[in-house]
Formats: C-alpha cells, structure tokens, sequence
C-alpha cells in the first residue's frame, strides 16, 4: 500500500499516515483528543528553529506525538544543523491508542531513514499522560525517567499540543495549580511542564492557540513560562483557518521558539523576532522585525501580557499608550457584561412595542454601530422589548449613561473594539436590558459624566486602542477583564475630547489626531 510514497522524506511519509488515520476516524474521536494534525508545511517551518548546536548525542521530546510528523521534522533538519551528530533518542507521549501503531510506523521508517545518513536512531511511545506522568518537575528540579536510561533533559521539545479545557477539579489541573488559574486549556500545561524539562541549551518549539498571551485566566502561565522560558521568535498567522485547514480548526495559532533564559548563550540577546504569514502558502516568505524583549513582554508588570508588533508604528503605539497611568478602576469606572441571556429569558422578551410602564428597550450588539446605539430597528427579526416585572428586575439596568461595547468583533473587521455612548436622555425608559454580547461601562453608586461617556467611547474607538489590543489579543472575544486593564489618558483629556464631540460632533473630531498631539507633546 506504501510503496509509492517509501522513498520519501520521513516528514512526507508521516503526512501520509496521518491523512489515512484522519480519513478512518471520526470527528467526534479527534476532539475528544484536541487533535489537530500538524501539515508539513508547518512542520517544516517549525523545524527551521532549531538552533545550531555541537553534539554527537540529542534527546528530542514531543509530548503529543501524534503520527509523528513533528519529529520527524526536526530530525531532518538537525542533520543539517547538528555538527558531529552520531545518535538521536526521541521519546513521544500519546493517550490515543489508536493513532500509537500510525506513529510507530513512523518512527520506524525515519529510524531507517537516519540508519542511510549514519545517524542511530532511539524511539519510544509512552502511552501515557505527559501531565500527569511528569508532574513532579512542578514541584522540584526531578529527573524525567525514572525507570529508563534518560537521567537528562531534552535539546529539542516540539509539539503540537492538544488544546481543551479541563475542569480545575481533574487531576491534571490540581498537578499543575502552581502554573494554571480556573479552568486551564491544556495546551497551557503542556507548555509550563516542557519549559522545565528544556536543557540549558535547549530549543522548545510549540504551535498553539494565541490566547496564553493575554487575558487573566493565563496570567499564572505566563508568570512561570516567561520566567522559565525567553522567546526568540513568535510567529503569527493571518487567517484563523489555515494553520489546520484541513481538520478545518478555525482558531488563531502561533509558533513560538524559545530557550532557558539562564542560558549562558542568549544572556546577550536582548530582542525577539516577530514573523507574520497571511497563510501557510506563504509561510516561507514571512514579513519579519525586532523588537526589544522587554516590550514584547514586561515580567515586571502587573499582567505580563504579550504585544506581538508587526510594525514600528505599533511597537510606537504600545509605548505610548503603556504611558499612560490610569484605568478604568482609577476613575471609579467598571466593566460589566449584559446579563440579559435571550434563550433563557424567551418569556421575557418581544418583538412589538407594549405600554412603556411594561417594557424596557433590550440592546443587542447589532445596535453598536458605527460609534453609535441605534435602537430600535424596523422589521428586525430579533426581540428588541424585555418585559418588566419581579422575574425580570435582576436582568435589567437603571437608564443611565453608559458606553456600551461589543463582546464580540470578527477578526476581519476593521476594528477589533466597538464602542458607543448611551445617553439616559434619548430614550424615556426607566430600565434597560443589555444582552450578554455587550459589555457596559459605567459608574456603581454613581454616573458617569455626559463629557466622559463621548470621551472614552471615542479613545476607545481610536486606533490607538485598537492596534494596542489587537497586538496583545488574539481572541475574536473582547474580554471585559483586558478593557479593565487597558491603560487611559488623564481624565481631563478623556473630557476634553468628550467636549469637543458634544459640541463639534463625532464626524467632525479626529481623535487620533487629538492623542497624536499628545503623543508629540509628551516625546
């Protein structure tokens, strides 16, 4: 069956493989998993990153190993790479016993492949846990394999992880509670163990989903990855559905290549590389740049977030906006999300007008347009009324000012942030619902100003705001904890510009314009 494709490279034959594994298993079997089979094309470009190094012995770890494309990949380029190689070990962990015999395979034809290139060849599949089987590196600096010959740890740890969320109960999440927050993805966990067991020297190589960069639920992670871990290179994908198109994951991944960051050999290197492909077609022609560590991720700051500028204009941009000094909280300000859930409320909700005494105006996201509330529409086909009654009373808000936000923006729209100032006075209600796909900022046992609500709808719609979240998020999801942390101006800025709307008209203001002076006044 094999015989058209047995003078290929290993990387090849294992693509070859895993196709065939794909095409006899179902779905539903591969998410239980998180499978997501690596393409070659990827592979190879994760490969690339191992650095050269001077060894006659390497120990390679893929902790989900798959059908074992990734090291084969790695293996092929570190022929090339590796000065005096005499001898790989590679030790794989796999929990599917139906895709061991696949990887198997495949090991045994690279093994033959390396035997031609006189290069030995070790490999063994533990079909075990990866967490739970190394979960004492958590705790201590503990050997590996206790029970074999690798009394070491690894030069090269490549994976393509799975990635799901597990409960903070299951044992995974209770082995890992010194590197995880909540319900952790598991992907997370693969990666804080690897870091502990990356030699000195070592290369970890990983592709991920984005979403370990920012966000409160990852900020344990990145507290202990980055203090473990110094990223030499990140590298990002445009479209959210080429990474895996073929197991069609729509979802935004990145490639990140680190090294220990006590390594006597990158004390010197105070930069990381940021690539970016719009796909996988142009992978090998990536647009790339520099920037210094220390903007890409700040270990000293309060949230460790990430920035992955793929510009010096936006590298700009985040300097001048982490300047500022205040936030939301300092301003007596917060963030809530709407709690009116439509298919749990259905009896609640309308679609025609009733007496005013009985109803309150229900704001979707749709009604955030353009820097706008346009409420309501005419023939939509949505509830735009919620009932006002004892059962609907915790659902609801006081008409007040607000400026409301989506949840949610496509990673194709032009903006990531969508903001809008409501105004108690241009709708004669009492109450208000606010569905859970916006988000509101407001005032508890307060009010915010008519100048504040213009004012910080306009910052947060500028692109200012929006390059600096875009460069920190990769999630389509606007989380109401990264906008309670985004930096803002000095309130009188924030009212003046508010002012200015109110008297002039939002199509009239250029914001950005308006922070731009700033921004040249404060260099």
């Amino acid at each position: 069956m094999y015989d058209n494709i047995k003078n290929e490279r290993p990387v090849v034959f294992s693509d070859f493989l895993g196709r065939n594994y794909s095409e006899q298993t179902i779905i539903d079997h591969k998410k239980q998993y998180g499978q997501y089979l690596t393409p070659i094309i990827v592979a190879d470009f994760m490969s690339n990153l191992v650095t050269k190094k001077n060894k006659e012995i390497i120990t390679i770890l893929d902790p989900g190993i798959g059908t074992g494309i990734l090291a084969c990949a790695v293996c092929e380029k570190a022929i090339d790479k590796i000065q005096n190689l005499k001898e790989i070990n590679i030790i794989g962990y796999e929990v599917d016993k139906k895709i061991i015999p696949y990887a198997n395979e495949s090991l045994n034809y690279l093994k033959k492949w390396l035997y031609v290139k006189k290069v030995g060849c070790n490999y063994k599949i533990i079909n075990d846990d990866f967490i739970i089987n190394n979960s004492n590196a958590f705790h201590q600096n503990a050997l590996l394999f206790n029970d074999c010959s690798h009394k070491h740890k690894f030069d090269i740890i490549v994976s393509n992880p799975p990635y799901f969320k597990i409960n903070k109960n299951d044992i995974r999440s209770k082995a890992a509670s010194k590197v995880v927050h909540g319900q952790p993805n598991v992907y997370s966990i693969f990666m804080a163990l690897s870091a502990y067991l990356l030699d000195e020297d070592g290369d970890l190589i990983f592709i991920t989903p984005r979403s370990y960069t920012s966000g409160y639920y990852f900020k344990t992670f990145r507290e202990t990855f980055f203090t473990e871990i110094i990223p030499q290179r990140f590298h990002l994908f445009g479209s959210r559905k080429e990474a895996f198109v073929r197991d069609e994951v729509l979802q935004e991944h990145l490639i990140i290549h680190g090294k220990k960051r006590n390594s006597s050999n990158i004390k010197s290197i105070d930069k990381t590389t940021i690539s970016f492909s719009n796909n996988t077609k142009d992978i090998d022609k990536p647009i790339k740049r520099k920037a210094l560590q220390k903007d890409v991720i700040d270990l000293s700051s309060n949230n460790k977030y990430v920035f992955l500028p793929l510009s010096d204009e936006e590298e700009d941009i985040i300097s001048f906006v982490n300047s500022w000094n205040r936030n939301l909280h300092k301003y007596n300000m917060e963030i809530s999300t709407g709690k009116v859930v439509p298919f749990r409320a259905i009896n609640l909700l309308h679609k025609k007008f009733l007496e005013s005494n009985q109803h309150a105006p229900l704001i979707w996201m749709n009604h955030v347009k353009g820097g706008r509330v346009v409420w309501p529409f005419e023939n939509w086909h949505k509830e735009q009324y919620i009932s006002v009654n004892n059962q609907s009373i915790p659902l609801l808000v006081p008409n007040s000012n607000y400026v409301l936000m989506r949840r949610f923006s496509p990673k194709e729209d032009l903006k990531r942030i969508n903001t809008a100032p409501f105004l108690k006075n241009s709708l004669k209600y009492e109450f208000l619902g606010i569905e859970n796909h916006v988000n509101y900022i407001h005032r508890p046992n307060g009010e915010l100003s008519l100048e504040e609500v213009h004012g910080l709808s306009a910052i947060l719609n500028s692109k200012y705001i929006d390059v600096y979240f875009r460069t920190l998020n990769g999630n389509t999801e606007v989380s109401a904890t990264e906008i309670r942390d985004i930096p803002l101006p000095d309130h009188n800025i924030i009212c003046e510009i508010g002012s200015e709307i109110m008297l002039n008209g939002i199509e009239n203001i250029n914001v950005e314009t308006v922070l731009a002076m700033i921004k040249a006044g404060a260099a």
